[in-house]
């Protein structure tokens, strides 16, 4: 009796990886709105979103996030792993501890068992050499560079002032309430007497100089 032996190839289908997630945004606070690329915050935590999705429908899945300072290259090791949440929708972790400084960032998805990660994608379309975000809780110091004679008979005075970082100014004349002001300012039809002119910066992260540049005259 003749025996045949009949072969079948044996095909094995590879299971592709999670999807790039999308849609990846940086926040403030968990409810705050979304901030650009190239934002200052005095809090040193950052809340990271994104989008995450699976091509053959993995019930749970999770965003990671790898933060480093700017200069410093991506090791694609995750720094932070959200909670797991369904297939297509919005992850979202938070990361606290950040110390003073400039950082970029990137992500993936993963699922809940660790397997099958995406690639992973960076946040934002600036280059790698820039940073998406910046840590700055250090307030600025406000100089006044000139001012009028300490006696004087004159009864209009001008100030110009700097500030150690890019800042806003406010200024406030013989007390009240500072107003938005902008180096020289200028004064006229002052009476006759003491007066006392102060003025404070506020830098991009809305630090404030808490001890205000100060000149008095008569």
């Amino acid at each position: 009796m003749m025996m045949f032996v009949l072969s079948v190839p044996l095909r094995v289908w590879a299971i592709p990886p999670t999807n790039i997630p999308t849609s990846l945004s940086q926040h403030d606070d968990t409810s705050g709105p979304a901030q650009p690329a190239g934002f200052t915050d005095t809090d040193t935590t950052i809340v990271f979103k994104g989008m995450v999705s699976d091509p053959v429908s993995a019930p749970l899945l999770r965003l990671e996030v790898e933060i480093q300072p700017v200069g410093t290259t991506f090791m694609n090791v995750s720094t932070v792993g959200s909670a797991l949440v369904s297939n297509e929708a919005i992850a979202s972790v938070s990361y606290g501890g950040l110390s003073l400084g400039s950082y970029h960032w990137q992500a993936r998805t993963i699922t809940s068992t660790d397997s099958r990660p995406s690639a992973w994608v960076s946040f934002g379309s600036n280059a790698e050499t820039v940073a998406d975000f910046s840590i700055d809780d250090t307030p600025p110091n406000t100089t006044i560079t000139s001012a009028p004679a300490a006696s004087t008979t004159a009864t209009s005075a001008s100030f110009s002032f700097t500030a150690t970082e890019t800042s806003s100014f406010g200024c406030l004349r013989d007390g009240g309430a500072y107003f938005i002001c902008t180096s020289p300012q200028a004064y006229s039809g002052l009476a006759v007497g003491t007066h006392t002119f102060q003025v404070r910066a506020t830098d991009v992260a809305n630090n404030t100089d808490p001890t205000p540049a100060s000149f008095s005259w008569t």
